[in-house]
């Protein structure tokens, strides 16, 4: 009454031995410059609340798991050729949120010999409706390399492609320990035809040399 302005606030009520919530509005009506009468509305905001909180509840849980998976997901609209990314993609590309993918730019992060590989799975994803599933190397936005897993797969609607739907995972960990086992696997094999050679040396200057080459060659050690 005395501000002469409309006015809004929620408030908690027990109720039936529940907590409901409530929004109020009221408005002064002015006549001659006084307020004559308050009229308002009250609102039940009990539903909208429970549903508001389950569904900050599903999102904190999502973004959860993409964190502790490493998994991003990101959406393409191709009429508009605009990208929308989750905070973890963001991260996997060590790039600010909130700035705006642009699909040239994204492509261009990926090492050369993988770009084409992407684009003719992206090309085809929007153009055939095919699906694709990679794995390629990102240089980051801070320089750093890493090894992705990323997915896509085109959203129809009246039978025309409106959009492309993927995902993306951090899986640099994993190709580094297939690395090392495969370079283990393969100094393994290496000792293996080695011991073939061994045996079959007559001298001792014979075993002498293969071993140094061995050393050399194999484990990278200076004979």
């Amino acid at each position: 009454i005395q501000q002469k302005e409309p006015l809004e606030y929620e408030e908690t009520i027990p109720l039936d031995g529940h907590r409901t919530h409530w929004r109020t509005r009221l408005a002064p009506v002015i006549i001659n410059g006084e307020v004559r009468q308050i009229v308002g509305t009250t609102q039940d905001m009990t539903e909208q609340r429970r549903r508001k909180k389950k569904l900050e509840r599903q999102n904190d849980l999502f973004r959860r798991a993409q964190e502790i998976a490493n998994v991003g997901a990101w959406e393409y609209d191709v009429e508009t050729g605009t990208s929308w990314w989750t905070q973890e993609v963001y991260r996997i590309h060590d790039r600010p949120s909130g700035e705006d993918p642009i699909r040239s730019d994204v492509i261009s992060h990926y090492c050369s010999e993988h770009r084409n590989t992407l684009k003719e799975a992206f090309r085809g994803a929007i153009q055939n409706g095919e699906s694709y599933d990679l794995e390629l190397c990102l240089d980051t936005d801070s320089g750093e390399r890493k090894w992705v897993r990323t997915r896509g797969e085109p959203q129809w609607e009246n039978g025309e492609i409106v959009r492309l739907r993927g995902t993306i995972q951090d899986i640099t960990d994993r190709k580094r320990r297939e690395e090392a086992l495969q370079n283990r696997q393969e100094k393994v094999e290496a000792l293996y035809q080695a011991t073939g050679q061994l045996l079959q040396a007559e001298t001792r200057e014979e075993v002498a040399d293969f071993l140094v080459a061995l050393a050399n060659e194999e484990l990278g050690h200076p004979g």
